[in-house]
């Protein structure tokens, strides 16, 4: 019988894959990034076959992962680990106790290796939920912060320093803050339009000396993303971080009073991982924070009454941070904050996307100019600092978020009676049908999207429906054809966090279909998605320095392949002996059944385009 398990490497070893980062002066390195780096790969091959709650800290600090309703990146990954490790007990009967041996019984016992087995074999019911075993929902998991000491009176708040507004910008010279404003304006602006940019920039597209420090340092930081300059290459991690720390301090220190500005702050937040904690920190978190703002201030309603600046800018960041919303909780099985029937909030017109803030008139939803008469006055017109907004991306984007939300809620614990997983995917086939194809990094990222959330839809019903497998397996091939072709743009910058998620979606989906080809003995096609594999962990590992979990999601997949890849190489070595290929595990989602799905195929129309030759 072939005998597969993962590679378990030791954080000496993933502290090696971590690049070294130039340094700057004026920064410091600290361990957050790291952290960032490491902790998936931590869980996944230490924390989810432990039963001890206290295996990463010391027994009164510990951590625990929520992993999420069954359409998480990280429900899948958690079901991945544990079909390894029931192949593992099947093969070696004894791994069990030898392993609660050396493990011993901690005080507080999270779950036992046999209710893990079970699951991985168990059946389930017409809700997706094990008949026999449910997954656990909480896990231990790795420190995700650094720890550090705590001070009192003078030192409570060591580091920080007496002047905020300045702190960041005294290393970064003025040639290197415009050009991190222009690569904002250029390339990150035009997919997420969350602020104007009047409301930081002159005339003549230099940063104004009155502008609100902390939107400031928060374009800074999300331009840090994408700027070519060679003192941001040289040390991008280091500068977002340093740029991060003093926006996140003028937030909290609340110095910033209005709260839009706090709303677009926290949403361009979303741009920048500071360590592992994707709970009270990262995109989710600031997309929360962003969320509550917004509906406090009313911006999910529509008003035609208010202001065109109000009006505008609460309508533009406000479908910014839905966006955002609706991919964080698919990714990680969470709640959204929000639902599509909370707004009547209208979809911003084209021109809406491209006001800057002192256009002489802007066409409202209702065909309505306005002007006041300073602007007219002065003659000012559009304003040339930022690349044009595509509105129909935008369009595009919404509406595919609002299926995505609602893929969400029909894998929430409560049943959902209006949702179908029928309607939801033919509501994306009308989508994919009214959706323009191209070949610039909008056009891309839509499919990119798109593949994602097909992913997330039908990979629940695997097991269930042949045409949800082959759904699947397109959707991966497609995403990798995605990203390929963002890196052929030089666009990886321009790609927000999702990108992370869509990555991980079709390297889970790819290990499904290497184990499933090995067991077969179709070697030839597990071979094929095993090239597949390698593109998305060369993804992955390219993201590294822009979103530091893509090392992670690097670390555990590259693993997995290299394990594979040598497993199909000795049992195609004749020296080696005859294998028996095991039975397959139960890959499927544990979580769904659904009845008859109609074939996918006549309306995944980008994928039958986009899919690349076989490798």
């Amino acid at each position: 019988m072939l005998y597969f398990e993962p590679p378990n490497p030791s954080v000496e070893q993933e502290q090696d894959q971590v690049e070294d980062t130039p340094s700057t002066p004026g920064l410091q390195a600290d361990d957050s990034n790291f952290l960032a780096r490491t902790a998936l790969s931590q869980f996944y091959h230490n924390g989810i076959e432990s039963s001890d709650w206290h295996i990463f800290q010391v027994a009164d600090d510990f951590r625990l992962a929520y992993i999420g309703a069954p359409v998480s990146n990280l429900s899948h990954l958690v079901q991945l680990r544990c079909s390894h490790l029931r192949l593992r007990q099947a093969s070696r009967p004894t791994q069990h106790t030898l392993v609660q041996e050396a493990l011993g019984r901690a005080p507080y016992v999270a779950f036992s290796f046999k209710d893990l087995y079970q699951f991985a074999a168990s059946p389930t019911d017409s809700q997706g939920q094990n008949i026999d075993s449910p997954l656990p929902l909480h896990f231990p998991y790795p420190q995700i912060r650094p720890l550090e000491a705590r001070h009192t009176g003078d030192q409570a708040h060591p580091g920080i320093p007496r002047d905020l507004s300045t702190d960041a910008l005294t290393f970064l010279g003025e040639e290197v803050r415009e050009s991190l404003v222009k690569a904002y304006f250029d390339s990150i602006h035009p997919s997420f339009p969350a602020i104007a940019p009047s409301m930081i920039l002159q005339n003549d597209g230099k940063l104004s000396s009155t502008a609100p420090p902390l939107l400031v340092h928060a374009v800074l930081l999300a331009g840090a993303n994408v700027c070519s300059h060679p003192q941001v290459v040289r040390a991008r991690p280091s500068i977002k971080a340093a740029l991060f720390r003093t926006a996140g301090m003028l937030f909290h220190r609340r110095s910033e009073k209005d709260r839009l500005h706090l709303t677009q702050a926290a949403l361009l937040f979303t741009w920048h991982i500071n360590d592992g904690d994707t709970v009270a920190g990262g995109p989710w978190y600031w997309i929360g924070v962003a969320l509550r703002i917004s509906c406090g201030q009313g911006a999910h309603r529509l008003n035609p009454l208010l202001p065109d600046f109000e009006r505008i800018m609460y309508k533009r960041s406000w479908w910014c941070a839905f966006v955002s919303e609706a991919f964080s909780a698919l990714e990680t099985g969470r709640p959204c904050a929000v639902r599509p029937p909370d707004t009547d909030q209208s979809v911003p017109t084209e021109e809406e996307l491209n006001w800057d803030g002192k256009q002489t008139s802007v066409t409202t939803a209702g065909g309505q100019e306005s002007a006041t008469a300073e602007e007219q006055s002065l003659g000012l017109g559009p304003r040339t600092v930022c690349s044009q907004v595509p509105y129909l991306y935008h369009k595009h984007l919404i509406s595919l978020a609002k299926i995505a939300m609602d893929i969400s809620a029909l894998n929430a614990p409560a049943e959902s009676t209006s949702i179908t997983m029928a309607s939801l995917d033919a509501r994306l086939a009308k989508w994919s049908l009214g959706a323009t194809s191209g070949g610039d990094f909008f056009s891309i990222s839509l499919r990119l999207y798109f593949h994602m959330v097909v992913l997330n839809l039908h990979r629940n019903y695997r097991r269930e429906s042949s045409d949800s497998q082959s759904t699947c397996s397109a959707a991966a091939e497609s995403i990798i054809t995605a990203m390929d072709r963002i890196i052929d743009l030089d666009s990886l910058g321009r790609c927000h966090f999702p990108v992370v998620s869509a990555i991980t979606a079709a390297a889970i989906q790819l290990v499904h279909e290497i184990r499933s080809a090995i067991a077969t003995g179709a070697y030839v096609v597990g071979l094929n998605r095993l090239g597949l594999l390698q593109r998305a962990t060369k993804f992955a590992k390219c993201l590294a320095p822009l979103w530091p979990t893509a090392e992670a999601v690097h670390n555990v997949f590259e693993g997995l392949r290299r394990e594979y890849e040598d497993q199909v190489a000795k049992s195609l070595d004749p020296t080696h002996g005859t294998s028996v290929p095991y039975d397959e595990p139960d890959w499927a989602s544990l979580f769904a059944a659904a009845d008859h799905i109609p074939t996918s195929e006549d309306w995944l129309e980008w994928t039958l385009e986009d899919r690349a030759p076989s490798q």
